[in-house]
Parts: C-alpha cells; structure tokens; sequence
C-alpha cells in the first residue's frame, strides 16, 4: 500500500514539466491570432487616421489659399513669418502695400463714374452720316457732332431740297472729325445728292461714298466731273458707283458731211465713249469730229459690236448718215461708185451682230452725175424755147417719112 503512492507521485512529477511546456505552446498559439488582428486594427485605424489628417490637410490648404487671395497676399506673410521672424514686419509691409494697391485698382475699376461711361458709348468709330433720297423724300442718319450742327445740317438739305420732304434722325455723338471739316464734306456730299434721281450719299469719317442713278445726262456729267476734280479740305473720295440715266430709245448717230464726222446721241459709259472716239479718229482721218455723245443706260445688247459696223460702214461712202436706234440700224448716203456700195452693203450685214437688223439707200457718183445734167440741161432748154415764144410738142416728132 505505501509503494503505489509513491509511484503515482512520482509519475506526477515527471509529467508536470511536460504539462507546463504544451500549455505554454498552446497559449502561444493562440496569442498569435490576436496579435495580428490586434496589429492589423491598429494600422487600419492608424491608415483612417492619416487618411483624415490628409484630407484636413487639403481643406486647410483651400482655406488657406481661398483667405490669402481675399487677404490680397496674407498668406505669403504668415509663411515670411513663420521662416524668418527677422524680416516678418518689413514682408508683412510689402505685402500689404500691393493688397492695398490691387484693391484699389480692382476698386476703380468698378467704380467708373456714370458719365464716364455715358461717354464711352456715345463715341462711334468710326464717325457715320448718311443721306438718302428716293421718291419725295430726304431721309438723314447717322451721327452728329451737336444739336447745333444737326439744325446746320437740316438747314442746308431744305436748301438743296425745298420741294422735298426732310426727314431728320440724326443722333447726337461724340468722336466727330474737325467740325469745319465735317460740316463741309457734308454739304458737298448733299449737293452731289441733287445730281440724282435716287440713291445715297454718306460719310465714314471724312470719306465719301456715292452710290444711284443720275437724274439727267447733265448731271451725271457734273456729279463726275464735282468727285474728280478739287475737293473740300479733308475730304476723299472712297467709292462712286453713280449710274447715267436711261435713254429710251437708245440712240447713236454718225453723219458724214464734208470733212466733219459729227457723233451725236448715246453711249454707255466713258470707256465704250473712249473707244469709238479712238475708232472713228482711225477711220475718218483728216476729218474733224464733232463729238456730241452722253453717257446713258439702257443700251441693247451687243451694242458696241453695232456700232463699230455702224461706222466702219459710213467709212467707205463719200457723205451720209448711220443710225442706231433700239436694235435697228439705218444708213443712207453716197458710195463712189457701184461696186463701193454693193461690198459695203454686204460687209455690214456680215458684220452686224444679232438681234440688230438693217436697211440701206445708198448710191452711188455716176448715178448723181446723171441726175446733175438732167437737172442742168433740161431747165437751160426750156429758157431757150420760152425766149423764143414757141412751145415744146406734146409728141415728138415721128421718125416715118
């Protein structure tokens, strides 16, 4: 009985240490779990945590640069301060100096008087004036420099136009040319508007601009003659895009008598004006020309080839006229001789563009010397028969004996 107690302690005691180490590894193992989640909590809050710090960081930041613009700078001295306290005071001064600045430039800025203003936008760049006429009436627009003035020039278009009705809106501006300038391109521009039928004339500063119709073939020739010659002080002439007057019919003649080649009637425009003159001295050399032409619209088509064969026809007869007249050409006079006149006859309807159409009485120099003698003779026989009392048979004498 006292042998077994002994043994059953003995057993124990050996076990113990083998006890004491499994139960240290068994609590070591379970510590280990709870230390990395332990460990790995602790980073996840520590990552929220500088997650939250950064993110108040940056709204620091915005708060920051949001108070330094509206401070003008402050932000530029808390950071002068902060790294040199020596030279805090001086920066901080700087600093507040170009705030201030800023701020009262940004002050005038918005603080722009009312009239000043006002002015601006009364000025126009540049200076437009305008004067249209069509049918009874004179409208006026654009910008005058005073009220003054603006009676001025209402004044001088009821003198232009007396039988005309004026209608005046003009405004009142500021930014005008010299006003002795102004005032006179203005009325030299109103008194080129009397040379038409309708249209404009207007001003851009002090430059002219014509543009219509002229009322006559004389006054297209003064409107031309007023734009190209002296002009008032200042004043220039931009554009002028003026049409002549209508002609209806459209009418050309040449006539041939003598050594004189006379040109009267219409033509389109001064260049075609030029070229028959030039033609007509090629073609009629020796001879004088008396040049009647005016300028006029309404020509028919293909008209400068019509008259070109107009005159080089007339250039072959010895006298005689040619007319032109809507799209008919007529010629009439004396060729030297028969052959003369039948090639020109012909050259002229071979020469005629369409649609004109023509009709010739032309003769020729023995024909004529026929007609002289008859009219000689026969008038110098009859004298003779009444001097001598007796009278011509009726029948003449039979030839039977």
């Amino acid at each position: 009985m006292s042998v077994r107690p002994t043994l059953l302690s003995l057993a124990i005691v050996s076990l113990l240490p083998v006890l004491f180490v499994a139960g240290a590894l068994i609590n070591q193992c379970r510590a280990e779990p709870d230390g990395a989640r332990a460990e790995t909590g602790i980073s996840a809050q520590g990552a929220e945590q500088a997650a939250e710090q950064k993110a108040g960081a940056k709204q620091s930041e915005k708060s920051e640069t949001s108070e330094a613009s509206e401070a003008g700078g402050a932000d530029m001295s808390a950071k002068s301060a902060t790294s040199k306290s020596g030279t805090s005071k001086s920066s901080d001064s700087d600093d507040g100096k170009a705030a201030s600045k800023a701020a009262a430039q940004d002050a005038a800025q918005d603080e722009t008087p009312a009239e000043e203003a006002a002015e601006e936008a009364s000025k126009v760049e540049p200076y437009r004036w305008m004067a249209r006429r069509s049918d009874n009436k004179i409208k006026i627009r654009g910008a005058v420099p005073s009220e003054k003035d603006q009676r001025t020039v209402v004044g001088m278009a009821k003198a232009h136009f007396a039988d005309l009705e004026i209608d005046d809106g003009m405004k009142v501006t500021e930014g005008a040319p010299p006003k002795e300038q102004w005032l006179g391109a203005v009325s030299f521009a109103l008194k080129q508007l009397t040379h038409m039928k309708s249209g404009n004339v207007r001003l851009s500063d002090v430059a002219l601009t014509v543009d219509g119709r002229a009322k006559s073939a004389g006054d297209f020739t003064e409107l031309q003659e007023a734009v190209h010659g002296p002009l008032p002080t200042g004043l220039s002439v931009q554009k002028i895009a003026v049409a002549p007057p209508v002609a209806d019919p459209f009418l050309f003649t040449a006539s041939l008598e003598g050594n004189i080649l006379r040109l009267a009637g219409n033509v389109p425009n001064e260049e075609m004006h030029a070229h028959l003159k030039d033609l007509a001295g090629n073609a009629f050399r020796g001879r004088a020309i008396d040049d009647q032409l005016v300028i006029a619209s309404g020509a028919p088509e293909n008209w400068e080839a019509a008259a070109r064969a107009a005159l080089a026809a007339l250039s072959r007869l010895q006298d005689g006229k040619v007319t032109l007249s809507k799209d008919a050409l007529k010629i009439d006079g004396t060729a030297p001789d028969k052959t003369t006149a039948t090639e020109m006859s012909y050259q002229l309807r071979k020469d005629l563009p369409r649609p004109y159409r023509s009709s010739e009485n032309i003769r020729w120099k023995e024909a004529g010397h026929a007609g002289d003698v008859a009219n000689t003779i026969i008038p110098r026989i009859k004298e003779i028969v009444d001097s001598r009392n007796t009278a011509l048979p009726n029948t003449l004498p039979s030839l039977e004996r």
